[in-house]
């Protein structure tokens, strides 16, 4: 029999009573979170960062009750909220509620996170249990505690329980109910508690919809600042101040904003643990807000962020990278449209004769039910484009008659004289042929016989259709027809009118006598992401009728594709084609030779 001796009694009654260890969560987190081998890259106890110790300590900080992280992908906001739970297992027992965007989600994170941790962390396996762990992966009870993973989609687990401690991953994933908010919900279960906590973290979305960057936008906007190893002076690492030689991400490096010194990546990594957060402005009073892209991640390389920054060519990759690497708010949308009373203002005079880097000139036609309007536009070896002359021909295109009377060909065949003394006429025509397929076929036919280089164009509806491409078929008026992808054309377009000035390579000049209704159409469509049975899908609307400026463009810079080097020697040389070949053999053998530095600016 043991006898229990009246000291050893007092001595297990005061360890009773004793209060929890005073010891912050950061330095809880480094002595008694464990990651498991089976899920961790870097298994054993935490070592944090000295950015998560800053949010960790913002955390204990009696006067912040709402801690607010928006960051990248890899950049350890999950460490945090791990942390700041198994602190409320062991140290501070508090009723918790940990919410997900879905249920599945919930429950996989407590399945291959938290279980994990609480098995592999001596301290927290001794508070919860190793017999208790199987009862349930939503729900997990302790001493003075518990917590519930929560669905945002389910309010039935966010009104179930009253909660101190309330933790919210992927905020902007969250979608409102028939009750409304799913943050508001929880945040209406701390009601009872005067020490309740929360904490938000979750890479953003669409600006103005994003959860995460109303609530970060709400606190005091904290951004980690590093020292230069050059002048010392404390900078805000961003994206652009990033730079590196076009196709070589392995150089890239940060240039410091004070003294222009370039900080390399060993540099990065040292200076991330010698940085300090410091609020950008005064936010709501107990909100401290913490934005860090994965230019503060340990574990992502610059090399790595350039290397998906130049892949990123698709609106849907940009917006990926924007949002999940830089952690900002971003639809794309922005890129994509251009600004007409900008463009006006940034059209210029052109010369006469016209400058000598044009080599070649192309001309497309957008056919209408009572016009046909043709834009003449001439391109530069370093991938600039002119914009010089835009003609509207009016009469009946229904009518087959009036097409042969209509003076479209005077304007194909215009020549314009070029400083050095030459003149060029449009090295192809393009006409499209929209739903009059037949008429214009024929009548691109009649060109052709004239010795008039036409090309009957279709419009591609596919998302992912080539720039241009050669139908298999013959049109009744045995005209080929050639298939033109908008969608990646226009995002060129737009691409181009919006680079800093248009006489840099790539841009896009227009010559200042056209009015404002030719710049209304140029910019009369915007790329905008519309949900379709729950799937983001990309598309090209309308913000006015009248877009035949646009669509003009969008056929001269397709044709343009199809010129060789080999034809603009050919015409600056006087010759002409071999007319024992047709017309579609001709252009066959064209597409086998090399493109002309117009297709390789299209491809970067």
């Amino acid at each position: 029999m043991l006898t229990a001796y009246p000291h050893d009694i007092a001595l297990a009654v005061l360890d009773a009573l004793a209060p929890p260890e005073r010891i912050s969560t950061a330095d809880f987190c480094e002595r008694e979170v464990h990651l498991p081998a089976a899920t961790a890259a870097e298994p054993g106890k935490i070592v944090l960062t000295k950015q998560q110790r800053g949010v960790l300590d913002a955390w204990d900080d009696p006067a912040i009750h709402t801690v607010v992280m928006m960051v990248s992908t890899q950049w350890g906001k999950s460490t945090i909220l791990n942390g700041v739970l198994m602190r409320h297992m062991v140290l501070d027992p508090a009723p918790c509620l940990f919410v997900h965007p879905t249920e599945a989600a919930a429950l996989a994170y407590s399945r291959e996170r938290i279980h994990p941790m609480v098995q592999a962390s001596p301290s927290a396996r001794a508070v919860v249990g190793a017999n208790g762990l199987s009862n349930s992966h939503a729900f997990m009870q302790w001493a003075g505690g518990h917590v519930v993973m929560a669905s945002a989609f389910k309010p039935e687990d966010l009104r179930s329980r009253p909660a101190r401690i309330l933790l919210c991953d992927e905020i902007d994933e969250y979608k409102d109910g028939a009750q409304g908010s799913p943050i508001m919900l929880g945040i209406r279960r701390q009601d009872s508690f005067r020490t309740a906590k929360r904490m938000f973290a979750s890479t953003p979305t669409l600006p103005k919809k994003s959860n995460i960057d109303e609530w970060y936008q709400r606190g005091d906007c904290r951004k980690f600042y590093v020292p230069c190893p050059q002048c010392d002076e404390r900078i805000v690492m961003d994206f652009e101040d990033m730079q590196w030689p076009k196709g070589e991400p392995h150089k890239a490096v940060v240039v410091c904003c004070e003294c222009g010194h370039p900080i390399d990546e060993p540099a990065r990594q040292r200076i991330l643990e010698c940085g300090e957060w410091r609020a950008t402005k005064h936010g709501e009073p107990g909100i401290a807000s913490f934005h860090a892209s994965a230019l503060y991640s340990r574990f992502v390389s610059m090399e790595k962020i350039a290397r998906e920054f130049d892949e990123a060519k698709t609106p849907t990759k940009r917006r990926a990278f924007y949002q999940t690497v830089l952690a900002r708010p971003y639809s794309g949308d922005e890129l994509f449209q251009a600004d007409a009373a900008e463009l006006m203002s940034r059209a210029v005079e052109l010369p006469v004769p016209l400058p000598a880097d044009i080599k070649f000139i192309t001309a497309a036609a957008d056919v209408q039910r009572d016009r046909v309007e043709v834009m003449t536009c001439g391109h530069t070896e370093d991938g600039r484009t002119y914009i010089i002359e835009y003609d509207v021909v009016a009469f009946n295109t229904r009518n087959p008659p009036e097409w042969e009377k209509a003076p479209l060909p005077a304007i194909f065949t215009r020549r314009f004289p070029i400083q050095g003394g030459a003149s060029l006429a449009p090295i192809f025509v393009g006409i499209d042929t929209g739903d009059n397929t037949t008429i214009v076929a024929n009548y691109v036919v009649w060109l052709l016989r004239r010795q008039i280089p036409a090309m009957a164009l279709k419009g591609s509806s596919k998302l992912d259709a080539p720039d241009i491409s050669l139908s298999a078929r013959r049109t009744k008026g045995q005209a080929r027809l050639w298939f033109i992808g908008g969608h990646s054309l226009k995002l060129n377009v737009m691409q181009r009118l919006n680079l800093p000035t248009p006489h840099q390579p790539g841009g896009i000049i227009i010559s200042s006598h056209f009015g404002e209704e030719f710049f209304a159409g140029l910019t009369a469509e915007q790329l905008q992401t519309r949900f379709v049975r729950g799937f983001p899908k990309e598309q090209w609307v309308k913000s006015r009728e009248r877009n035949e400026p646009l669509d003009t463009l969008v056929y001269n810079l397709a044709i343009a594709q199809r010129v060789t080097p080999a034809m603009i020697a050919a015409q600056q040389n006087g010759a002409s084609p071999d007319k024992s070949k047709t017309y579609a053999e001709r252009m066959r053998e064209a597409a086998l030779k090399t493109k002309a530095v117009v297709d390789q600016m299209a491809s970067n």
